[in-house]
């Protein structure tokens, strides 16, 4: 039996291994590479975080769906700690937020995506409340259910509860659904409440809308973006034209029709 030299076995080798790695073209095959994990925190803020679930997560599950090679993935965090957490890298994005909501000091740590969804900031009262809209004339002696955290026009968009209520006598909530107990409830009465939270609300109570009176003037008006921290995992052109594909081919206003917000998408310009 012959002997197999040194330089014979190693070259049989090379050809069994190589045979893994290269075509018959002799180019090395494609390696899938896998998807690039995008962090996207979310607080509570209806309808679009409530308990971990809501629209953020379904969106980010919409999206993930469409394509390979960005994951989405959704983490709950503290609103108060929302900048902190994007200024350390934590997350990449905040989905659905204003700039003007807390991110000034942090503007050079972010971009802002194209806007998504039109939204506006309403002064909400029972129907059965005979004053009717002189409610919504606001004075010091009002009484306000708002939610914690939020910013509103009437306060200059300061969210501490002692400035607060040198405009109206303030209760706070905890979170929308909340607010909207309080005015249910007669503890206040008006409550300002998001179009995109009440219209999502009357879709899953349709006999709501008749028990509620909305203001003809709003709070403010504004049109939700995706904030992503500049050299994260995404850059706001990328996340850009995700979107936009995801509007081309229809899955994007389908998802939001479903909860109810499909009037408020922004068509993309």
């Amino acid at each position: 039996m012959k002997k197999v030299s040194f330089i014979t076995f190693f070259f049989g080798l090379w050809l069994a291994t190589s045979s893994a790695a290269f075509g018959e073209t002799g180019g090395r095959m494609s390696v899938a590479q896998s998807p690039v994990v995008v962090k996207v925190g979310g607080y509570p803020f209806e309808p679009f975080v409530e308990d971990g679930l809501g629209v953020t997560p379904a969106f980010l599950t919409m999206l993930n769906g469409r394509q390979s090679k960005v994951r989405f993935q959704f983490m709950t965090i503290p609103a108060q700690r929302r900048y902190e957490l994007m200024a350390r890298g934590v997350i990449d994005a905040v989905f659905f937020e204003m700039p003007v909501w807390g991110w000034q000091e942090f503007a050079d740590q972010i971009d802002v995506s194209k806007p998504i969804l039109y939204g506006r900031e309403m002064f909400v009262a029972m129907a059965r409340n005979p004053a009717g809209e002189n409610l919504f004339t606001l004075s010091p002696a009002s009484k306000v259910a708002l939610t914690l955290g939020y910013h509103y026009a009437f306060t200059d968009f300061r969210s501490d509860q002692a400035y607060i209520r040198t405009k109206v006598d303030a209760v706070f909530a905890e979170k929308l659904s909340e607010t909207l107990r309080y005015l249910q409830s007669g503890a206040v009465d008006v409550g300002v409440m998001s179009n995109i939270f009440l219209f999502h609300e009357f879709q899953r109570r349709p006999e709501l809308r008749d028990k509620l009176l909305l203001s003809k003037k709003t709070d403010h008006e504004y049109a939700l973006p995706l904030i992503v921290r500049k050299g994260g995992a995404i850059s706001a052109n990328d996340l850009d034209a995700i979107i936009e594909r995801a509007t081309a081919d229809g899955s994007l206003p389908a998802f939001f029709a479903g909860f109810g917000l499909g009037d408020m998408v922004i068509s993309p310009q």
